[in-house]
């Protein structure tokens, strides 16, 4: 297939993809409330709820609105380098291993992106809007500041598209293991034990939310805290072990006007820290 073709066939099926993703995603807070309802352990902030979801439907259509954009670029970048250097295969028993490399690759992708996001100002900026819901729960999963999937695309999707020729196959299985993250996100006593290193739970990801300093800079894995294990940020969830999340500045947005515009808060400090130089 040409690059034109490439791009031009991007369109329709973006949007497709959107209007499915949207759904599912939905369908995942649903069916997430349902199960964390049953498990409460506490009374529940449904103001955090009501923003995260009225929030992420307007990212959700901003997202729509960059994706072809991203995309774009993206193939076009993977075009001129080559299209990938290595052939994943589509069939057989070869798909199985080509697929746990793809996925283990774009795992260990995210880890850097997050570790990233954690030690740089200006994608902290942004990612700590993730940080500020005091409340973390499945609808906190889509809480993500609108620019943060634009800048991932271009930075740890290109490096696997430029190394990995993927097929619509293993893109589309990779693509429903995002939706683990609804799973790691709510708000349920749930933890995998000795076994923590294998899989990321809500339990493991939920100290990786605390609010309490000691538990800065651990658990950023996505789906495998093997990653973390390797690069000294892992630990295990205590028992019963379940911290109060948010920012510890108890920040938080005002509203969603306040969210989009989350990452320019941070200006009157920095310009009066340049100031006092």
């Amino acid at each position: 297939m040409s690059l034109y073709s490439q791009l031009h066939s991007m369109t329709p099926s973006a949007f497709n993809g959107f209007l499915i993703g949207l759904l599912l995603s939905f369908t995942c807070v649903l069916i997430g409330f349902v199960v964390e309802r049953s498990r409460e352990r506490e009374p529940r902030r449904f103001g955090s709820i009501s923003f995260n979801v009225g929030y992420s439907s307007v990212v959700s259509v901003i997202q729509a609105l960059l994706q072809p954009a991203a995309a774009a670029i993206t193939v076009y970048l993977v075009h001129v380098t080559g299209q990938g250097f290595i052939n994943l295969p589509d069939t057989g028993w070869r798909l199985i291993p080509a697929l746990l490399a793809y996925i283990i690759a774009m795992d260990f992708g995210e880890y850097v992106f997050h570790r990233a996001q954690h030690s740089i100002s200006p994608l902290w900026a942004m990612h700590s809007l993730h940080h500020s819901d005091p409340d973390v729960n499945v609808s906190t999963t889509a809480r993500h500041y609108w620019a943060e999937h634009f800048i991932k695309s271009l930075t740890i999707y290109l490096a696997v598209g430029i190394i990995f020729k993927a097929n619509p196959i293993i893109v589309g299985i990779y693509t429903l293991t995002g939706f683990y993250n609804y799973f790691t996100h709510a708000r349920l006593p749930v933890s995998f034990g000795r076994y923590s290193v294998l899989l990321n739970s809500p339990c493991y990801h939920r100290i990786h939310h605390s609010i309490f300093p000691a538990d800065e800079n651990i658990n950023f894995a996505a789906l495998f805290p093997i990653f973390d294990r390797m690069f000294g940020t892992y630990r295990s969830p205590l028992r019963s072990e379940f911290p109060e999340t948010g920012l510890s500045s108890l920040e938080a947005p005002s509203g969603i006007i306040g969210a989009m515009a989350w990452p320019i808060r941070t200006l009157p400090r920095q310009l009066l820290r340049l100031q006092a130089r």
